[in-house]
């Protein structure tokens, strides 16, 4: 049944359901009292306030619990299209609005919990898409693709996650990972020459066939996982 339709029969149904105890409350309060006539009346009239009272704040509570509903569809609606519209920015021929997509993302994760993971997901794809090895030709490192490195590297709610972040079969050479939160990440089978990833967080990343190169590991946070067995080339 239409969202619509439910809303506007629960109301015919509570409208006939006030109308009723409008009608039979009051006399079911004072049958059978041993009431005068004038007392009975009296009764009669406090009772009728009383559940129009009772009437008038359950309206008031459904109101407010209808007006927070739209107040979070309306939010929902707001966050989807900022959404869309910085997922268009990523594919924009200019990297200075690629890289406005990518921060536009990054402030969406702040804002909406239940969206982080699929912009986790775009912003990796966004990654292997410059920087996977199966590309013929490859650019230098981009101050896009540094962008998107550094918003995965503070993703919030980072700390919670039980799945490796995946930066795998990528050439990030010269790119920056310093002072990020890489745990649990997977680096496995890319290229690193002269990255740095100093005071990085590294605790259980995998690094397994790697190559490094003169990369910078100074004071990294690496429980778990140790530079020595990396494959190194050069």
């Amino acid at each position: 049944m239409p969202r619509g339709v439910a809303a506007t029969l629960a109301w015919g149904a509570f409208i006939v359901g006030a109308v009723v105890a409008l009608a039979v409350l009051p006399e079911r309060l004072v049958a059978n009292s041993g009431l005068s006539a004038a007392q009975r009346q009296d009764y009669l009239a406090d009772a009728r306030i009383l559940v129009l009272q009772a009437a008038g704040g359950v309206i008031l509570l459904v109101g407010a619990l209808f007006t927070a509903r739209q107040l979070t569809l309306n939010r929902e609606g707001q966050v989807t299209d900022r959404f869309k519209a910085a997922v268009d920015q990523l594919s924009s021929p200019s990297a200075t609005t690629r890289t406005g997509g990518i921060f536009a993302l990054h402030r969406i994760a702040i804002d909406s919990s239940r969206d982080r993971d699929a912009i986790t997901e775009v912003l990796v794809s966004f990654v292997h898409e410059h920087r996977s090895h199966r590309l013929e030709i490859m650019d230098a490192l981009g101050v896009d693709v540094q962008a998107a490195i550094n918003v995965l590297g503070r993703r919030p709610g980072a700390s919670a996650e039980r799945y490796r972040l995946d930066m795998s079969h990528c050439n990030f050479a010269d790119a920056d990972f310093s002072r990020k939160n890489w745990r649990y990440a997977d680096f496995s089978y890319s290229e690193f020459s002269f990255a740095k990833f100093i005071r990085a967080n590294l605790e259980k990343a995998c690094f397994a066939g790697s190559q490094v190169t003169s990369g910078s590991f100074r004071a990294a946070s690496a429980c778990g996982f140790r530079v020595k067995p990396i494959t190194r080339f050069g």
